[in-house]
């Protein structure tokens, strides 16, 4: 069962389990009403705002992980996410199971996470970004070891930047954080890349239109397509930055 057909009650409870306490004890820890949690464990209901900004204050869990199953669950560095008694645990495809709760907690101190830089720079969706000379990291996010493995990336050539502007609507909004993969640097249709056109960085979606063109779509209709000739040896005006692989909603 993949995690998008898990729902939001089940991961709630995942959540709880984890901690190995009772919903009351839970509910003491994350000061949250009894009443509140019982509510969207036991209906099919979405937890509110007001929840996910606790749920996240409170342990770094990522909203965007309780309520779709995206990962990575935990938006934090792992020395935090252990200073704050946070568990990394490895939440894989099986979903939240009886079962694969028991295996989990029976063998969570072999559950394996590697640290993702999320670096200052900005890619512009729309308005312009400058770009910041020299990239400055400013935080990492755990994501577990076996969703990097499955899709065939290298962590240590993947990063996430800040999306800035509305021009990759509905598809990306201002403020998402998107995973980069900066092996992948050949323009592909259909595709999402992050680019560099002299000193700003965009996110678009690619299409060739020729053997030395391609074209920036944006997904919000109201800006129009861009193109760009790809000249050999010519990298300082133009530069694909790598591959989009996955996007993140920080509440």
């Amino acid at each position: 069962m993949e995690n998008a057909k898990i729902k939001a009650s089940e991961r709630l409870r995942y959540l709880i389990q984890l901690k190995n306490m009772t919903i009351q004890e839970f509910s003491e820890f994350v000061e949250v009403p009894k009443s509140t949690l019982e509510k969207y464990l036991n209906t099919d209901a979405p937890p509110k705002a007001a929840l996910l900004s606790t749920l996240y204050a409170k342990m770094k869990v990522s909203a965007h992980w309780l309520l779709d199953g995206v990962e990575p669950m935990y938006l934090v560095d792992m020395g935090e996410l252990e200073a704050r008694g946070g568990i990394p645990i490895r939440y894989d495809n099986s979903g939240p199971s009886s079962a694969t709760l028991q295996a989990d907690q029976e063998t969570m101190s072999a559950a394996r996470f590697v640290q993702i830089p999320r670096y200052s720079v900005s890619a512009s969706a729309g308005n312009s970004a400058a770009v910041v000379s020299g990239e400055l990291e400013v935080s990492y996010y755990a994501f577990s070891e076996d969703w990097i493995n499955r899709r065939g990336l290298d962590a240590k050539e993947l990063q996430i930047v800040n999306v800035r502007g509305d021009s990759m609507e509905p598809t990306l909004y201002d403020g998402d954080l998107i995973l980069l993969d900066r092996t992948q640097r050949h323009p592909a249709d259909g595709q999402t890349f992050v680019v560099r056109l002299w000193d700003e960085h965009v996110v678009k979606h690619v299409q060739r239109v020729g053997e030395k063109t391609i074209s920036l779509i944006s997904a919000n209709k109201v800006y129009p397509p861009r193109e760009v000739e790809l000249v050999a040896g010519n990298d300082t005006d133009f530069e694909i930055i790598g591959r989009v692989v996955a996007s993140m909603h920080e509440w």
